[in-house]
């Protein structure tokens, strides 16, 4: 039930109380019935009263437990309001504690695939430095062809020099110009044969450094690849963490609205039952209405064991008396319709 004021309670027990005569004895009810001198009149009267005063207790009561019921509704739903936003607001905290984790997740997840993406450019370039190696040491491996070419060429010059002069004069020297130009190919042939050797061996370093640059640029491209995927999924966790937590704040925003319309519909009704200037708002209106819905459920109580006290010896003659009045009315309307009003004593 809900709450009623207290200036209601006090008007229903003082009816229920002093004001209320003791129940009438039926001989009371059977005189009435009879219409027997002029004390039934005074009976009919005194059972007119009781009977008002009973249906006004009556009212007075299921209006208060109408009251009550309705108060206690509200109170009840107020707490379960404030547990409710309480609970909703630990939850936004948690979704904005996973929100600012995501964030930062997500920032280090870019700072790696930066990183990766430094590491792919430094990569690449070192290919690049590489390719031109190679061009490098293709064009070398093309001069030491030619002169070694140009060695056995000469070579082959030289002995037919050689044999020429032997068929022709017996001698076994050779030319000095041939000589000369055998000897500048046996220089030029082995400082390209030492170039080669160079060559090869740097050739053989920068292989190795290849296939460790394409080593590590397949891995800098994983991470890469890995970096963005978990920076994608981040991203998705993270909007979808903002969402709940908009729609959460939305709730909470909702239900701190109908906590507050409540709380002023109660801090109304503990204005309208405690003395004027003397409004207690939030926990203490709590408080008082809980004690007031207490005292008020106990005068319930006892209101109804003293209507249940009523023997239905009581209702029946309190029937008899309803009846003699309605009866003892209709000859007083029937008297004045044929000899006027009656004129007080």
């Amino acid at each position: 039930g809900g709450n009623a004021h207290p200036s209601t309670t006090a008007a229903a027990r003082a009816e229920r109380g002093g004001d209320r005569p003791s129940p009438p004895r039926a001989s009371s009810a059977r005189q009435a019935r009879s219409g027997s001198g002029g004390g039934a009149g005074v009976g009919r009267e005194e059972l007119s009263v009781v009977v008002e005063k009973m249906e006004r207790v009556i009212s007075n009561l299921q209006n208060e437990n109408a009251e009550l019921r309705k108060r206690a509704v509200s109170n009840v739903k107020y707490v379960e309001l404030t547990k409710e936003v309480k609970e909703l607001r630990a939850t936004v905290e948690q979704l904005r504690a996973k929100e600012a984790e995501l964030t930062s997740r997500l920032a280090a997840t870019r700072e790696e695939a930066d990183r990766a993406a430094k590491t792919m450019r430094e990569l690449a370039e070192a290919r690049r430095a590489t390719k031109a190696e190679q061009e490098k040491s293709a064009a070398l491996r093309e001069k030491l062809v030619e002169a070694q070419e140009g060695r056995l060429s000469a070579q082959e010059a030289l002995e037919a020099a050689q044999h020429s002069a032997h068929e022709g004069g017996g001698r076994s020297a050779a030319p000095p110009l041939l000589e000369r130009a055998n000897a500048e190919l046996e220089g030029a042939l082995r400082a390209a044969q030492a170039e080669q050797r160079l060559l090869r061996e740097e050739l053989v370093s920068k292989g190795t450094l290849l296939v460790d640059v394409g080593s590590q640029l397949s891995t800098a491209l994983e991470a890469a690849a890995e970096a963005e995927a978990r920076a994608a999924s981040l991203e998705g966790q993270l909007r979808e963490a903002s969402t709940q937590a908009k729609e959460a704040e939305e709730v909470v925003f909702h239900a701190e609205q109908e906590r507050d319309r409540l709380a002023a519909q109660l801090g109304e009704v503990a204005a309208g039952a405690a003395a004027p200037g003397a409004a207690a708002p939030g926990a203490a209106a709590a408080e008082e209405l809980a004690a007031e819905l207490a005292a008020l459920r106990e005068d319930n109580a006892l209101m109804a064991a003293e209507l249940s006290a009523l023997s239905p010896a009581f209702f029946e003659e309190v029937e008899d008396m309803k009846y003699a009045l309605a009866v003892t009315r209709e000859q007083l309307g029937q008297y004045e319709r044929n000899f006027g009003p009656l004129q007080p004593s």
